[in-house]
Protein backbone atom coordinates (compact mmCIF):
# COMPACT_ATOMS: atom_id res chain seq x y z
CA UNK A 1 0.00 0.00 0.00
CA UNK A 2 1.31 3.36 -1.06
CA UNK A 3 2.17 5.30 1.78
CA UNK A 4 0.32 8.36 1.91
CA UNK A 5 -2.61 6.55 1.33
CA UNK A 6 -2.42 4.79 4.69
CA UNK A 7 -1.87 8.11 6.17
CA UNK A 8 -4.44 9.06 4.51
CA UNK A 9 -6.51 6.21 5.89
CA UNK A 10 -5.44 7.12 9.41
CA UNK A 11 -6.62 10.31 9.37
CA UNK A 12 -9.82 9.64 8.35
CA UNK A 13 -10.58 6.89 10.58
CA UNK A 14 -9.43 9.34 13.29
CA UNK A 15 -11.91 11.60 12.13
CA UNK A 16 -14.67 8.97 11.90
CA UNK A 17 -14.31 8.13 15.14
CA UNK A 18 -14.31 11.57 16.65
CA UNK A 19 -17.74 13.02 14.50
CA UNK A 20 -19.01 9.42 16.16
CA UNK A 21 -18.23 10.41 19.15
CA UNK A 22 -20.44 14.15 18.86
CA UNK A 23 -23.05 12.36 17.00
CA UNK A 24 -24.48 9.94 18.99
CA UNK A 25 -27.79 11.65 19.66
CA UNK A 26 -28.05 12.04 15.90
CA UNK A 27 -30.47 10.66 13.53
CA UNK A 28 -29.65 7.33 11.54
CA UNK A 29 -29.27 10.18 8.35
CA UNK A 30 -26.73 12.00 9.35
CA UNK A 31 -24.56 8.73 10.78
CA UNK A 32 -25.72 7.71 6.77
CA UNK A 33 -23.87 11.14 5.69
CA UNK A 34 -20.28 10.76 8.11
CA UNK A 35 -19.68 6.86 6.53
CA UNK A 36 -20.34 7.85 3.19
CA UNK A 37 -17.76 11.16 4.15
CA UNK A 38 -15.28 8.72 5.28
CA UNK A 39 -15.75 6.43 2.44
CA UNK A 40 -14.81 9.18 -0.04
CA UNK A 41 -12.03 11.04 1.50
CA UNK A 42 -10.40 7.73 2.65
CA UNK A 43 -10.36 5.96 -0.65
CA UNK A 44 -12.93 6.34 -3.68
CA UNK A 45 -13.38 10.07 -4.19
CA UNK A 46 -11.37 9.48 -7.64
CA UNK A 47 -12.29 6.17 -8.28
CA UNK A 48 -16.22 5.33 -7.00
CA UNK A 49 -19.12 6.82 -7.04
CA UNK A 50 -20.40 6.91 -2.99
CA UNK A 51 -24.10 7.87 -3.25
CA UNK A 52 -27.77 6.31 -2.35
CA UNK A 53 -29.58 4.48 -4.68
CA UNK A 54 -33.63 3.92 -4.88
CA UNK A 55 -33.65 3.40 -1.18
CA UNK A 56 -30.87 2.05 -0.66
CA UNK A 57 -28.59 3.99 2.39
CA UNK A 58 -25.29 3.42 0.74
CA UNK A 59 -23.67 2.31 -2.38
CA UNK A 60 -20.15 2.09 -4.11
CA UNK A 61 -20.74 2.08 -7.86
CA UNK A 62 -17.75 0.31 -10.04
CA UNK A 63 -16.64 3.55 -11.43
CA UNK A 64 -16.54 7.13 -11.18
CA UNK A 65 -20.06 8.06 -12.35
CA UNK A 66 -24.08 6.80 -10.93
CA UNK A 67 -24.00 5.55 -14.45
CA UNK A 68 -22.23 2.34 -13.49
CA UNK A 69 -23.08 -0.75 -11.79
CA UNK A 70 -23.39 -0.76 -8.03
CA UNK A 71 -20.43 -2.54 -7.04
CA UNK A 72 -21.16 -2.76 -2.96
CA UNK A 73 -24.22 -1.93 -1.00
CA UNK A 74 -24.20 -0.97 2.45
CA UNK A 75 -26.90 -0.86 5.07
CA UNK A 76 -26.27 1.66 7.84
CA UNK A 77 -27.67 1.47 11.37
CA UNK A 78 -27.59 4.14 14.39
CA UNK A 79 -25.15 3.00 16.84
CA UNK A 80 -27.45 1.67 19.99
CA UNK A 81 -29.33 0.21 17.66
CA UNK A 82 -29.68 -3.15 19.64
CA UNK A 83 -33.06 -4.16 18.29
CA UNK A 84 -32.47 -3.90 14.55
CA UNK A 85 -28.10 -4.55 13.96
CA UNK A 86 -27.11 -7.68 13.59
CA UNK A 87 -24.36 -9.67 15.93
CA UNK A 88 -22.88 -12.53 15.83
CA UNK A 89 -25.13 -14.35 17.89
CA UNK A 90 -28.00 -12.58 16.70
CA UNK A 91 -27.45 -12.52 12.73
CA UNK A 92 -31.01 -12.67 11.76
CA UNK A 93 -32.37 -8.78 12.40
CA UNK A 94 -34.08 -6.35 10.39
CA UNK A 95 -30.51 -4.82 9.22
CA UNK A 96 -30.12 -8.03 7.13
CA UNK A 97 -33.26 -8.34 5.88
CA UNK A 98 -33.04 -5.02 4.49
CA UNK A 99 -29.59 -6.16 3.22
CA UNK A 100 -31.73 -9.03 1.90
CA UNK A 101 -34.21 -6.28 -0.14
CA UNK A 102 -31.70 -4.34 -1.03
CA UNK A 103 -29.15 -7.52 -3.06
CA UNK A 104 -32.78 -8.44 -4.31
CA UNK A 105 -33.72 -5.26 -5.49
CA UNK A 106 -30.25 -4.70 -7.24
CA UNK A 107 -29.63 -8.64 -8.56
CA UNK A 108 -33.16 -9.33 -9.54
CA UNK A 109 -35.08 -6.87 -10.60
CA UNK A 110 -32.37 -4.58 -12.21
CA UNK A 111 -30.71 -7.40 -13.27
CA UNK A 112 -26.80 -6.90 -11.72
CA UNK A 113 -24.19 -9.14 -12.21
CA UNK A 114 -21.73 -7.32 -10.94
CA UNK A 115 -22.26 -6.43 -6.94
CA UNK A 116 -19.37 -7.64 -5.40
CA UNK A 117 -19.83 -7.34 -1.55
CA UNK A 118 -22.92 -5.98 0.86
CA UNK A 119 -22.23 -4.36 4.35
CA UNK A 120 -24.01 -3.54 7.45
CA UNK A 121 -22.50 -1.19 9.71
CA UNK A 122 -22.83 1.17 13.10
CA UNK A 123 -19.44 2.47 12.35
CA UNK A 124 -18.46 0.60 16.13
CA UNK A 125 -18.68 -2.42 13.85
CA UNK A 126 -18.30 -3.36 9.80
CA UNK A 127 -19.97 -7.22 8.74
CA UNK A 128 -18.67 -7.35 4.59
CA UNK A 129 -20.36 -10.46 3.12
CA UNK A 130 -19.06 -11.41 -0.33
CA UNK A 131 -21.38 -11.38 -3.16
CA UNK A 132 -20.84 -14.07 -4.15
CA UNK A 133 -21.92 -16.26 -0.94
CA UNK A 134 -25.38 -14.14 -1.35
CA UNK A 135 -25.44 -15.62 -5.63
CA UNK A 136 -24.74 -18.86 -4.42
CA UNK A 137 -27.01 -19.27 -1.45
CA UNK A 138 -29.67 -16.75 -1.58
CA UNK A 139 -29.79 -15.93 -5.92
CA UNK A 140 -29.56 -19.21 -6.71
CA UNK A 141 -32.93 -20.16 -3.84
CA UNK A 142 -35.80 -20.20 -6.77
CA UNK A 143 -38.55 -20.40 -3.66
CA UNK A 144 -37.15 -17.06 -2.42
CA UNK A 145 -36.74 -15.54 -6.00
CA UNK A 146 -40.68 -16.25 -6.58
CA UNK A 147 -41.90 -15.09 -3.32
CA UNK A 148 -39.28 -12.05 -3.70
CA UNK A 149 -41.34 -11.39 -7.05
CA UNK A 150 -44.56 -11.91 -5.56
CA UNK A 151 -44.46 -9.60 -2.99
CA UNK A 152 -42.51 -6.45 -5.10
CA UNK A 153 -45.33 -7.36 -7.44
CA UNK A 154 -47.91 -6.80 -5.03
CA UNK A 155 -49.47 -10.10 -5.04
CA UNK A 156 -48.16 -10.83 -1.34
CA UNK A 157 -48.36 -8.64 1.57
CA UNK A 158 -49.48 -5.88 -0.50
CA UNK A 159 -45.96 -5.06 -1.25
CA UNK A 160 -45.11 -3.92 2.33
CA UNK A 161 -41.54 -4.07 3.77
CA UNK A 162 -42.76 -5.11 7.09
CA UNK A 163 -44.01 -7.55 5.75
CA UNK A 164 -41.42 -8.64 3.70
CA UNK A 165 -39.21 -8.58 6.59
CA UNK A 166 -41.73 -11.29 8.98
CA UNK A 167 -42.94 -13.32 6.50
CA UNK A 168 -40.29 -13.87 4.02
CA UNK A 169 -36.51 -12.78 4.97
CA UNK A 170 -36.96 -13.87 8.80
CA UNK A 171 -37.71 -17.41 7.96
CA UNK A 172 -35.70 -17.58 5.19
CA UNK A 173 -32.66 -16.72 7.46
CA UNK A 174 -33.64 -19.14 10.37
CA UNK A 175 -34.85 -22.30 8.67
CA UNK A 176 -32.70 -22.15 4.98
CA UNK A 177 -29.83 -19.93 5.77
CA UNK A 178 -28.80 -19.86 9.62
CA UNK A 179 -25.13 -19.42 8.88
CA UNK A 180 -23.72 -16.87 6.49
CA UNK A 181 -19.90 -16.15 6.30
CA UNK A 182 -18.73 -12.46 6.90
CA UNK A 183 -15.98 -10.51 7.93
CA UNK A 184 -16.25 -8.98 11.02
CA UNK A 185 -14.19 -5.27 11.78
CA UNK A 186 -14.15 -3.23 14.44
CA UNK A 187 -12.46 -0.15 13.67
CA UNK A 188 -10.09 1.81 16.51
CA UNK A 189 -7.87 4.59 16.43
CA UNK A 190 -4.35 3.29 14.41
CA UNK A 191 -0.72 3.87 15.59
CA UNK A 192 1.30 6.33 13.98
CA UNK A 193 2.69 4.33 10.68
CA UNK A 194 6.31 3.70 10.76
CA UNK A 195 8.98 6.42 8.74
CA UNK A 196 8.45 6.12 5.21
CA UNK A 197 10.15 3.58 3.38
CA UNK A 198 11.97 3.15 0.14
CA UNK A 199 9.79 2.22 -2.09
CA UNK A 200 7.32 4.07 -0.97
CA UNK A 201 5.43 0.93 -0.25
CA UNK A 202 4.34 -0.28 3.07
CA UNK A 203 2.97 -3.73 4.30
CA UNK A 204 1.98 -3.15 7.44
CA UNK A 205 -1.01 -1.98 7.22
CA UNK A 206 -3.90 -3.11 9.67
CA UNK A 207 -6.95 -5.01 8.95
CA UNK A 208 -9.24 -2.16 8.78
CA UNK A 209 -6.81 -1.20 5.74
CA UNK A 210 -7.26 -3.83 3.89
CA UNK A 211 -10.86 -4.42 3.98
CA UNK A 212 -12.20 -0.72 2.77
CA UNK A 213 -9.75 0.05 -0.83
CA UNK A 214 -10.91 -0.03 -3.69
CA UNK A 215 -9.00 -3.12 -4.61
CA UNK A 216 -10.61 -4.75 -1.73
CA UNK A 217 -14.52 -3.87 -1.94
CA UNK A 218 -15.05 -4.12 -5.29
CA UNK A 219 -12.77 -6.92 -5.97
CA UNK A 220 -10.44 -4.93 -8.00
CA UNK A 221 -7.02 -6.85 -8.63
CA UNK A 222 -4.22 -5.15 -6.21
CA UNK A 223 -1.12 -3.22 -8.27
CA UNK A 224 1.12 -5.61 -7.06
CA UNK A 225 -1.07 -8.70 -8.04
CA UNK A 226 -0.14 -10.47 -11.55
CA UNK A 227 -3.42 -11.27 -13.44
CA UNK A 228 -3.08 -13.34 -16.67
Amino acid sequence: MEYHRLERFKTELARLLEHLGHSAQESEEHLKNIVSDFLKAAWYRDEHFVNTKDRQDLVIHNGRTAKDSVGVIIETKKPGNKAEMITPDKPNTTALHELLRYYLNERSRNGNKEIRHLVITDIHRWYIFDAADFERHIYANTKLLQQYADWSEGRLGAGKTEWFYKEIAAPFFEKELPELRCCHLRPAPMPPPPPMPTPTTTNSCSTSTKSFPPNTCSKNPSPTTATP
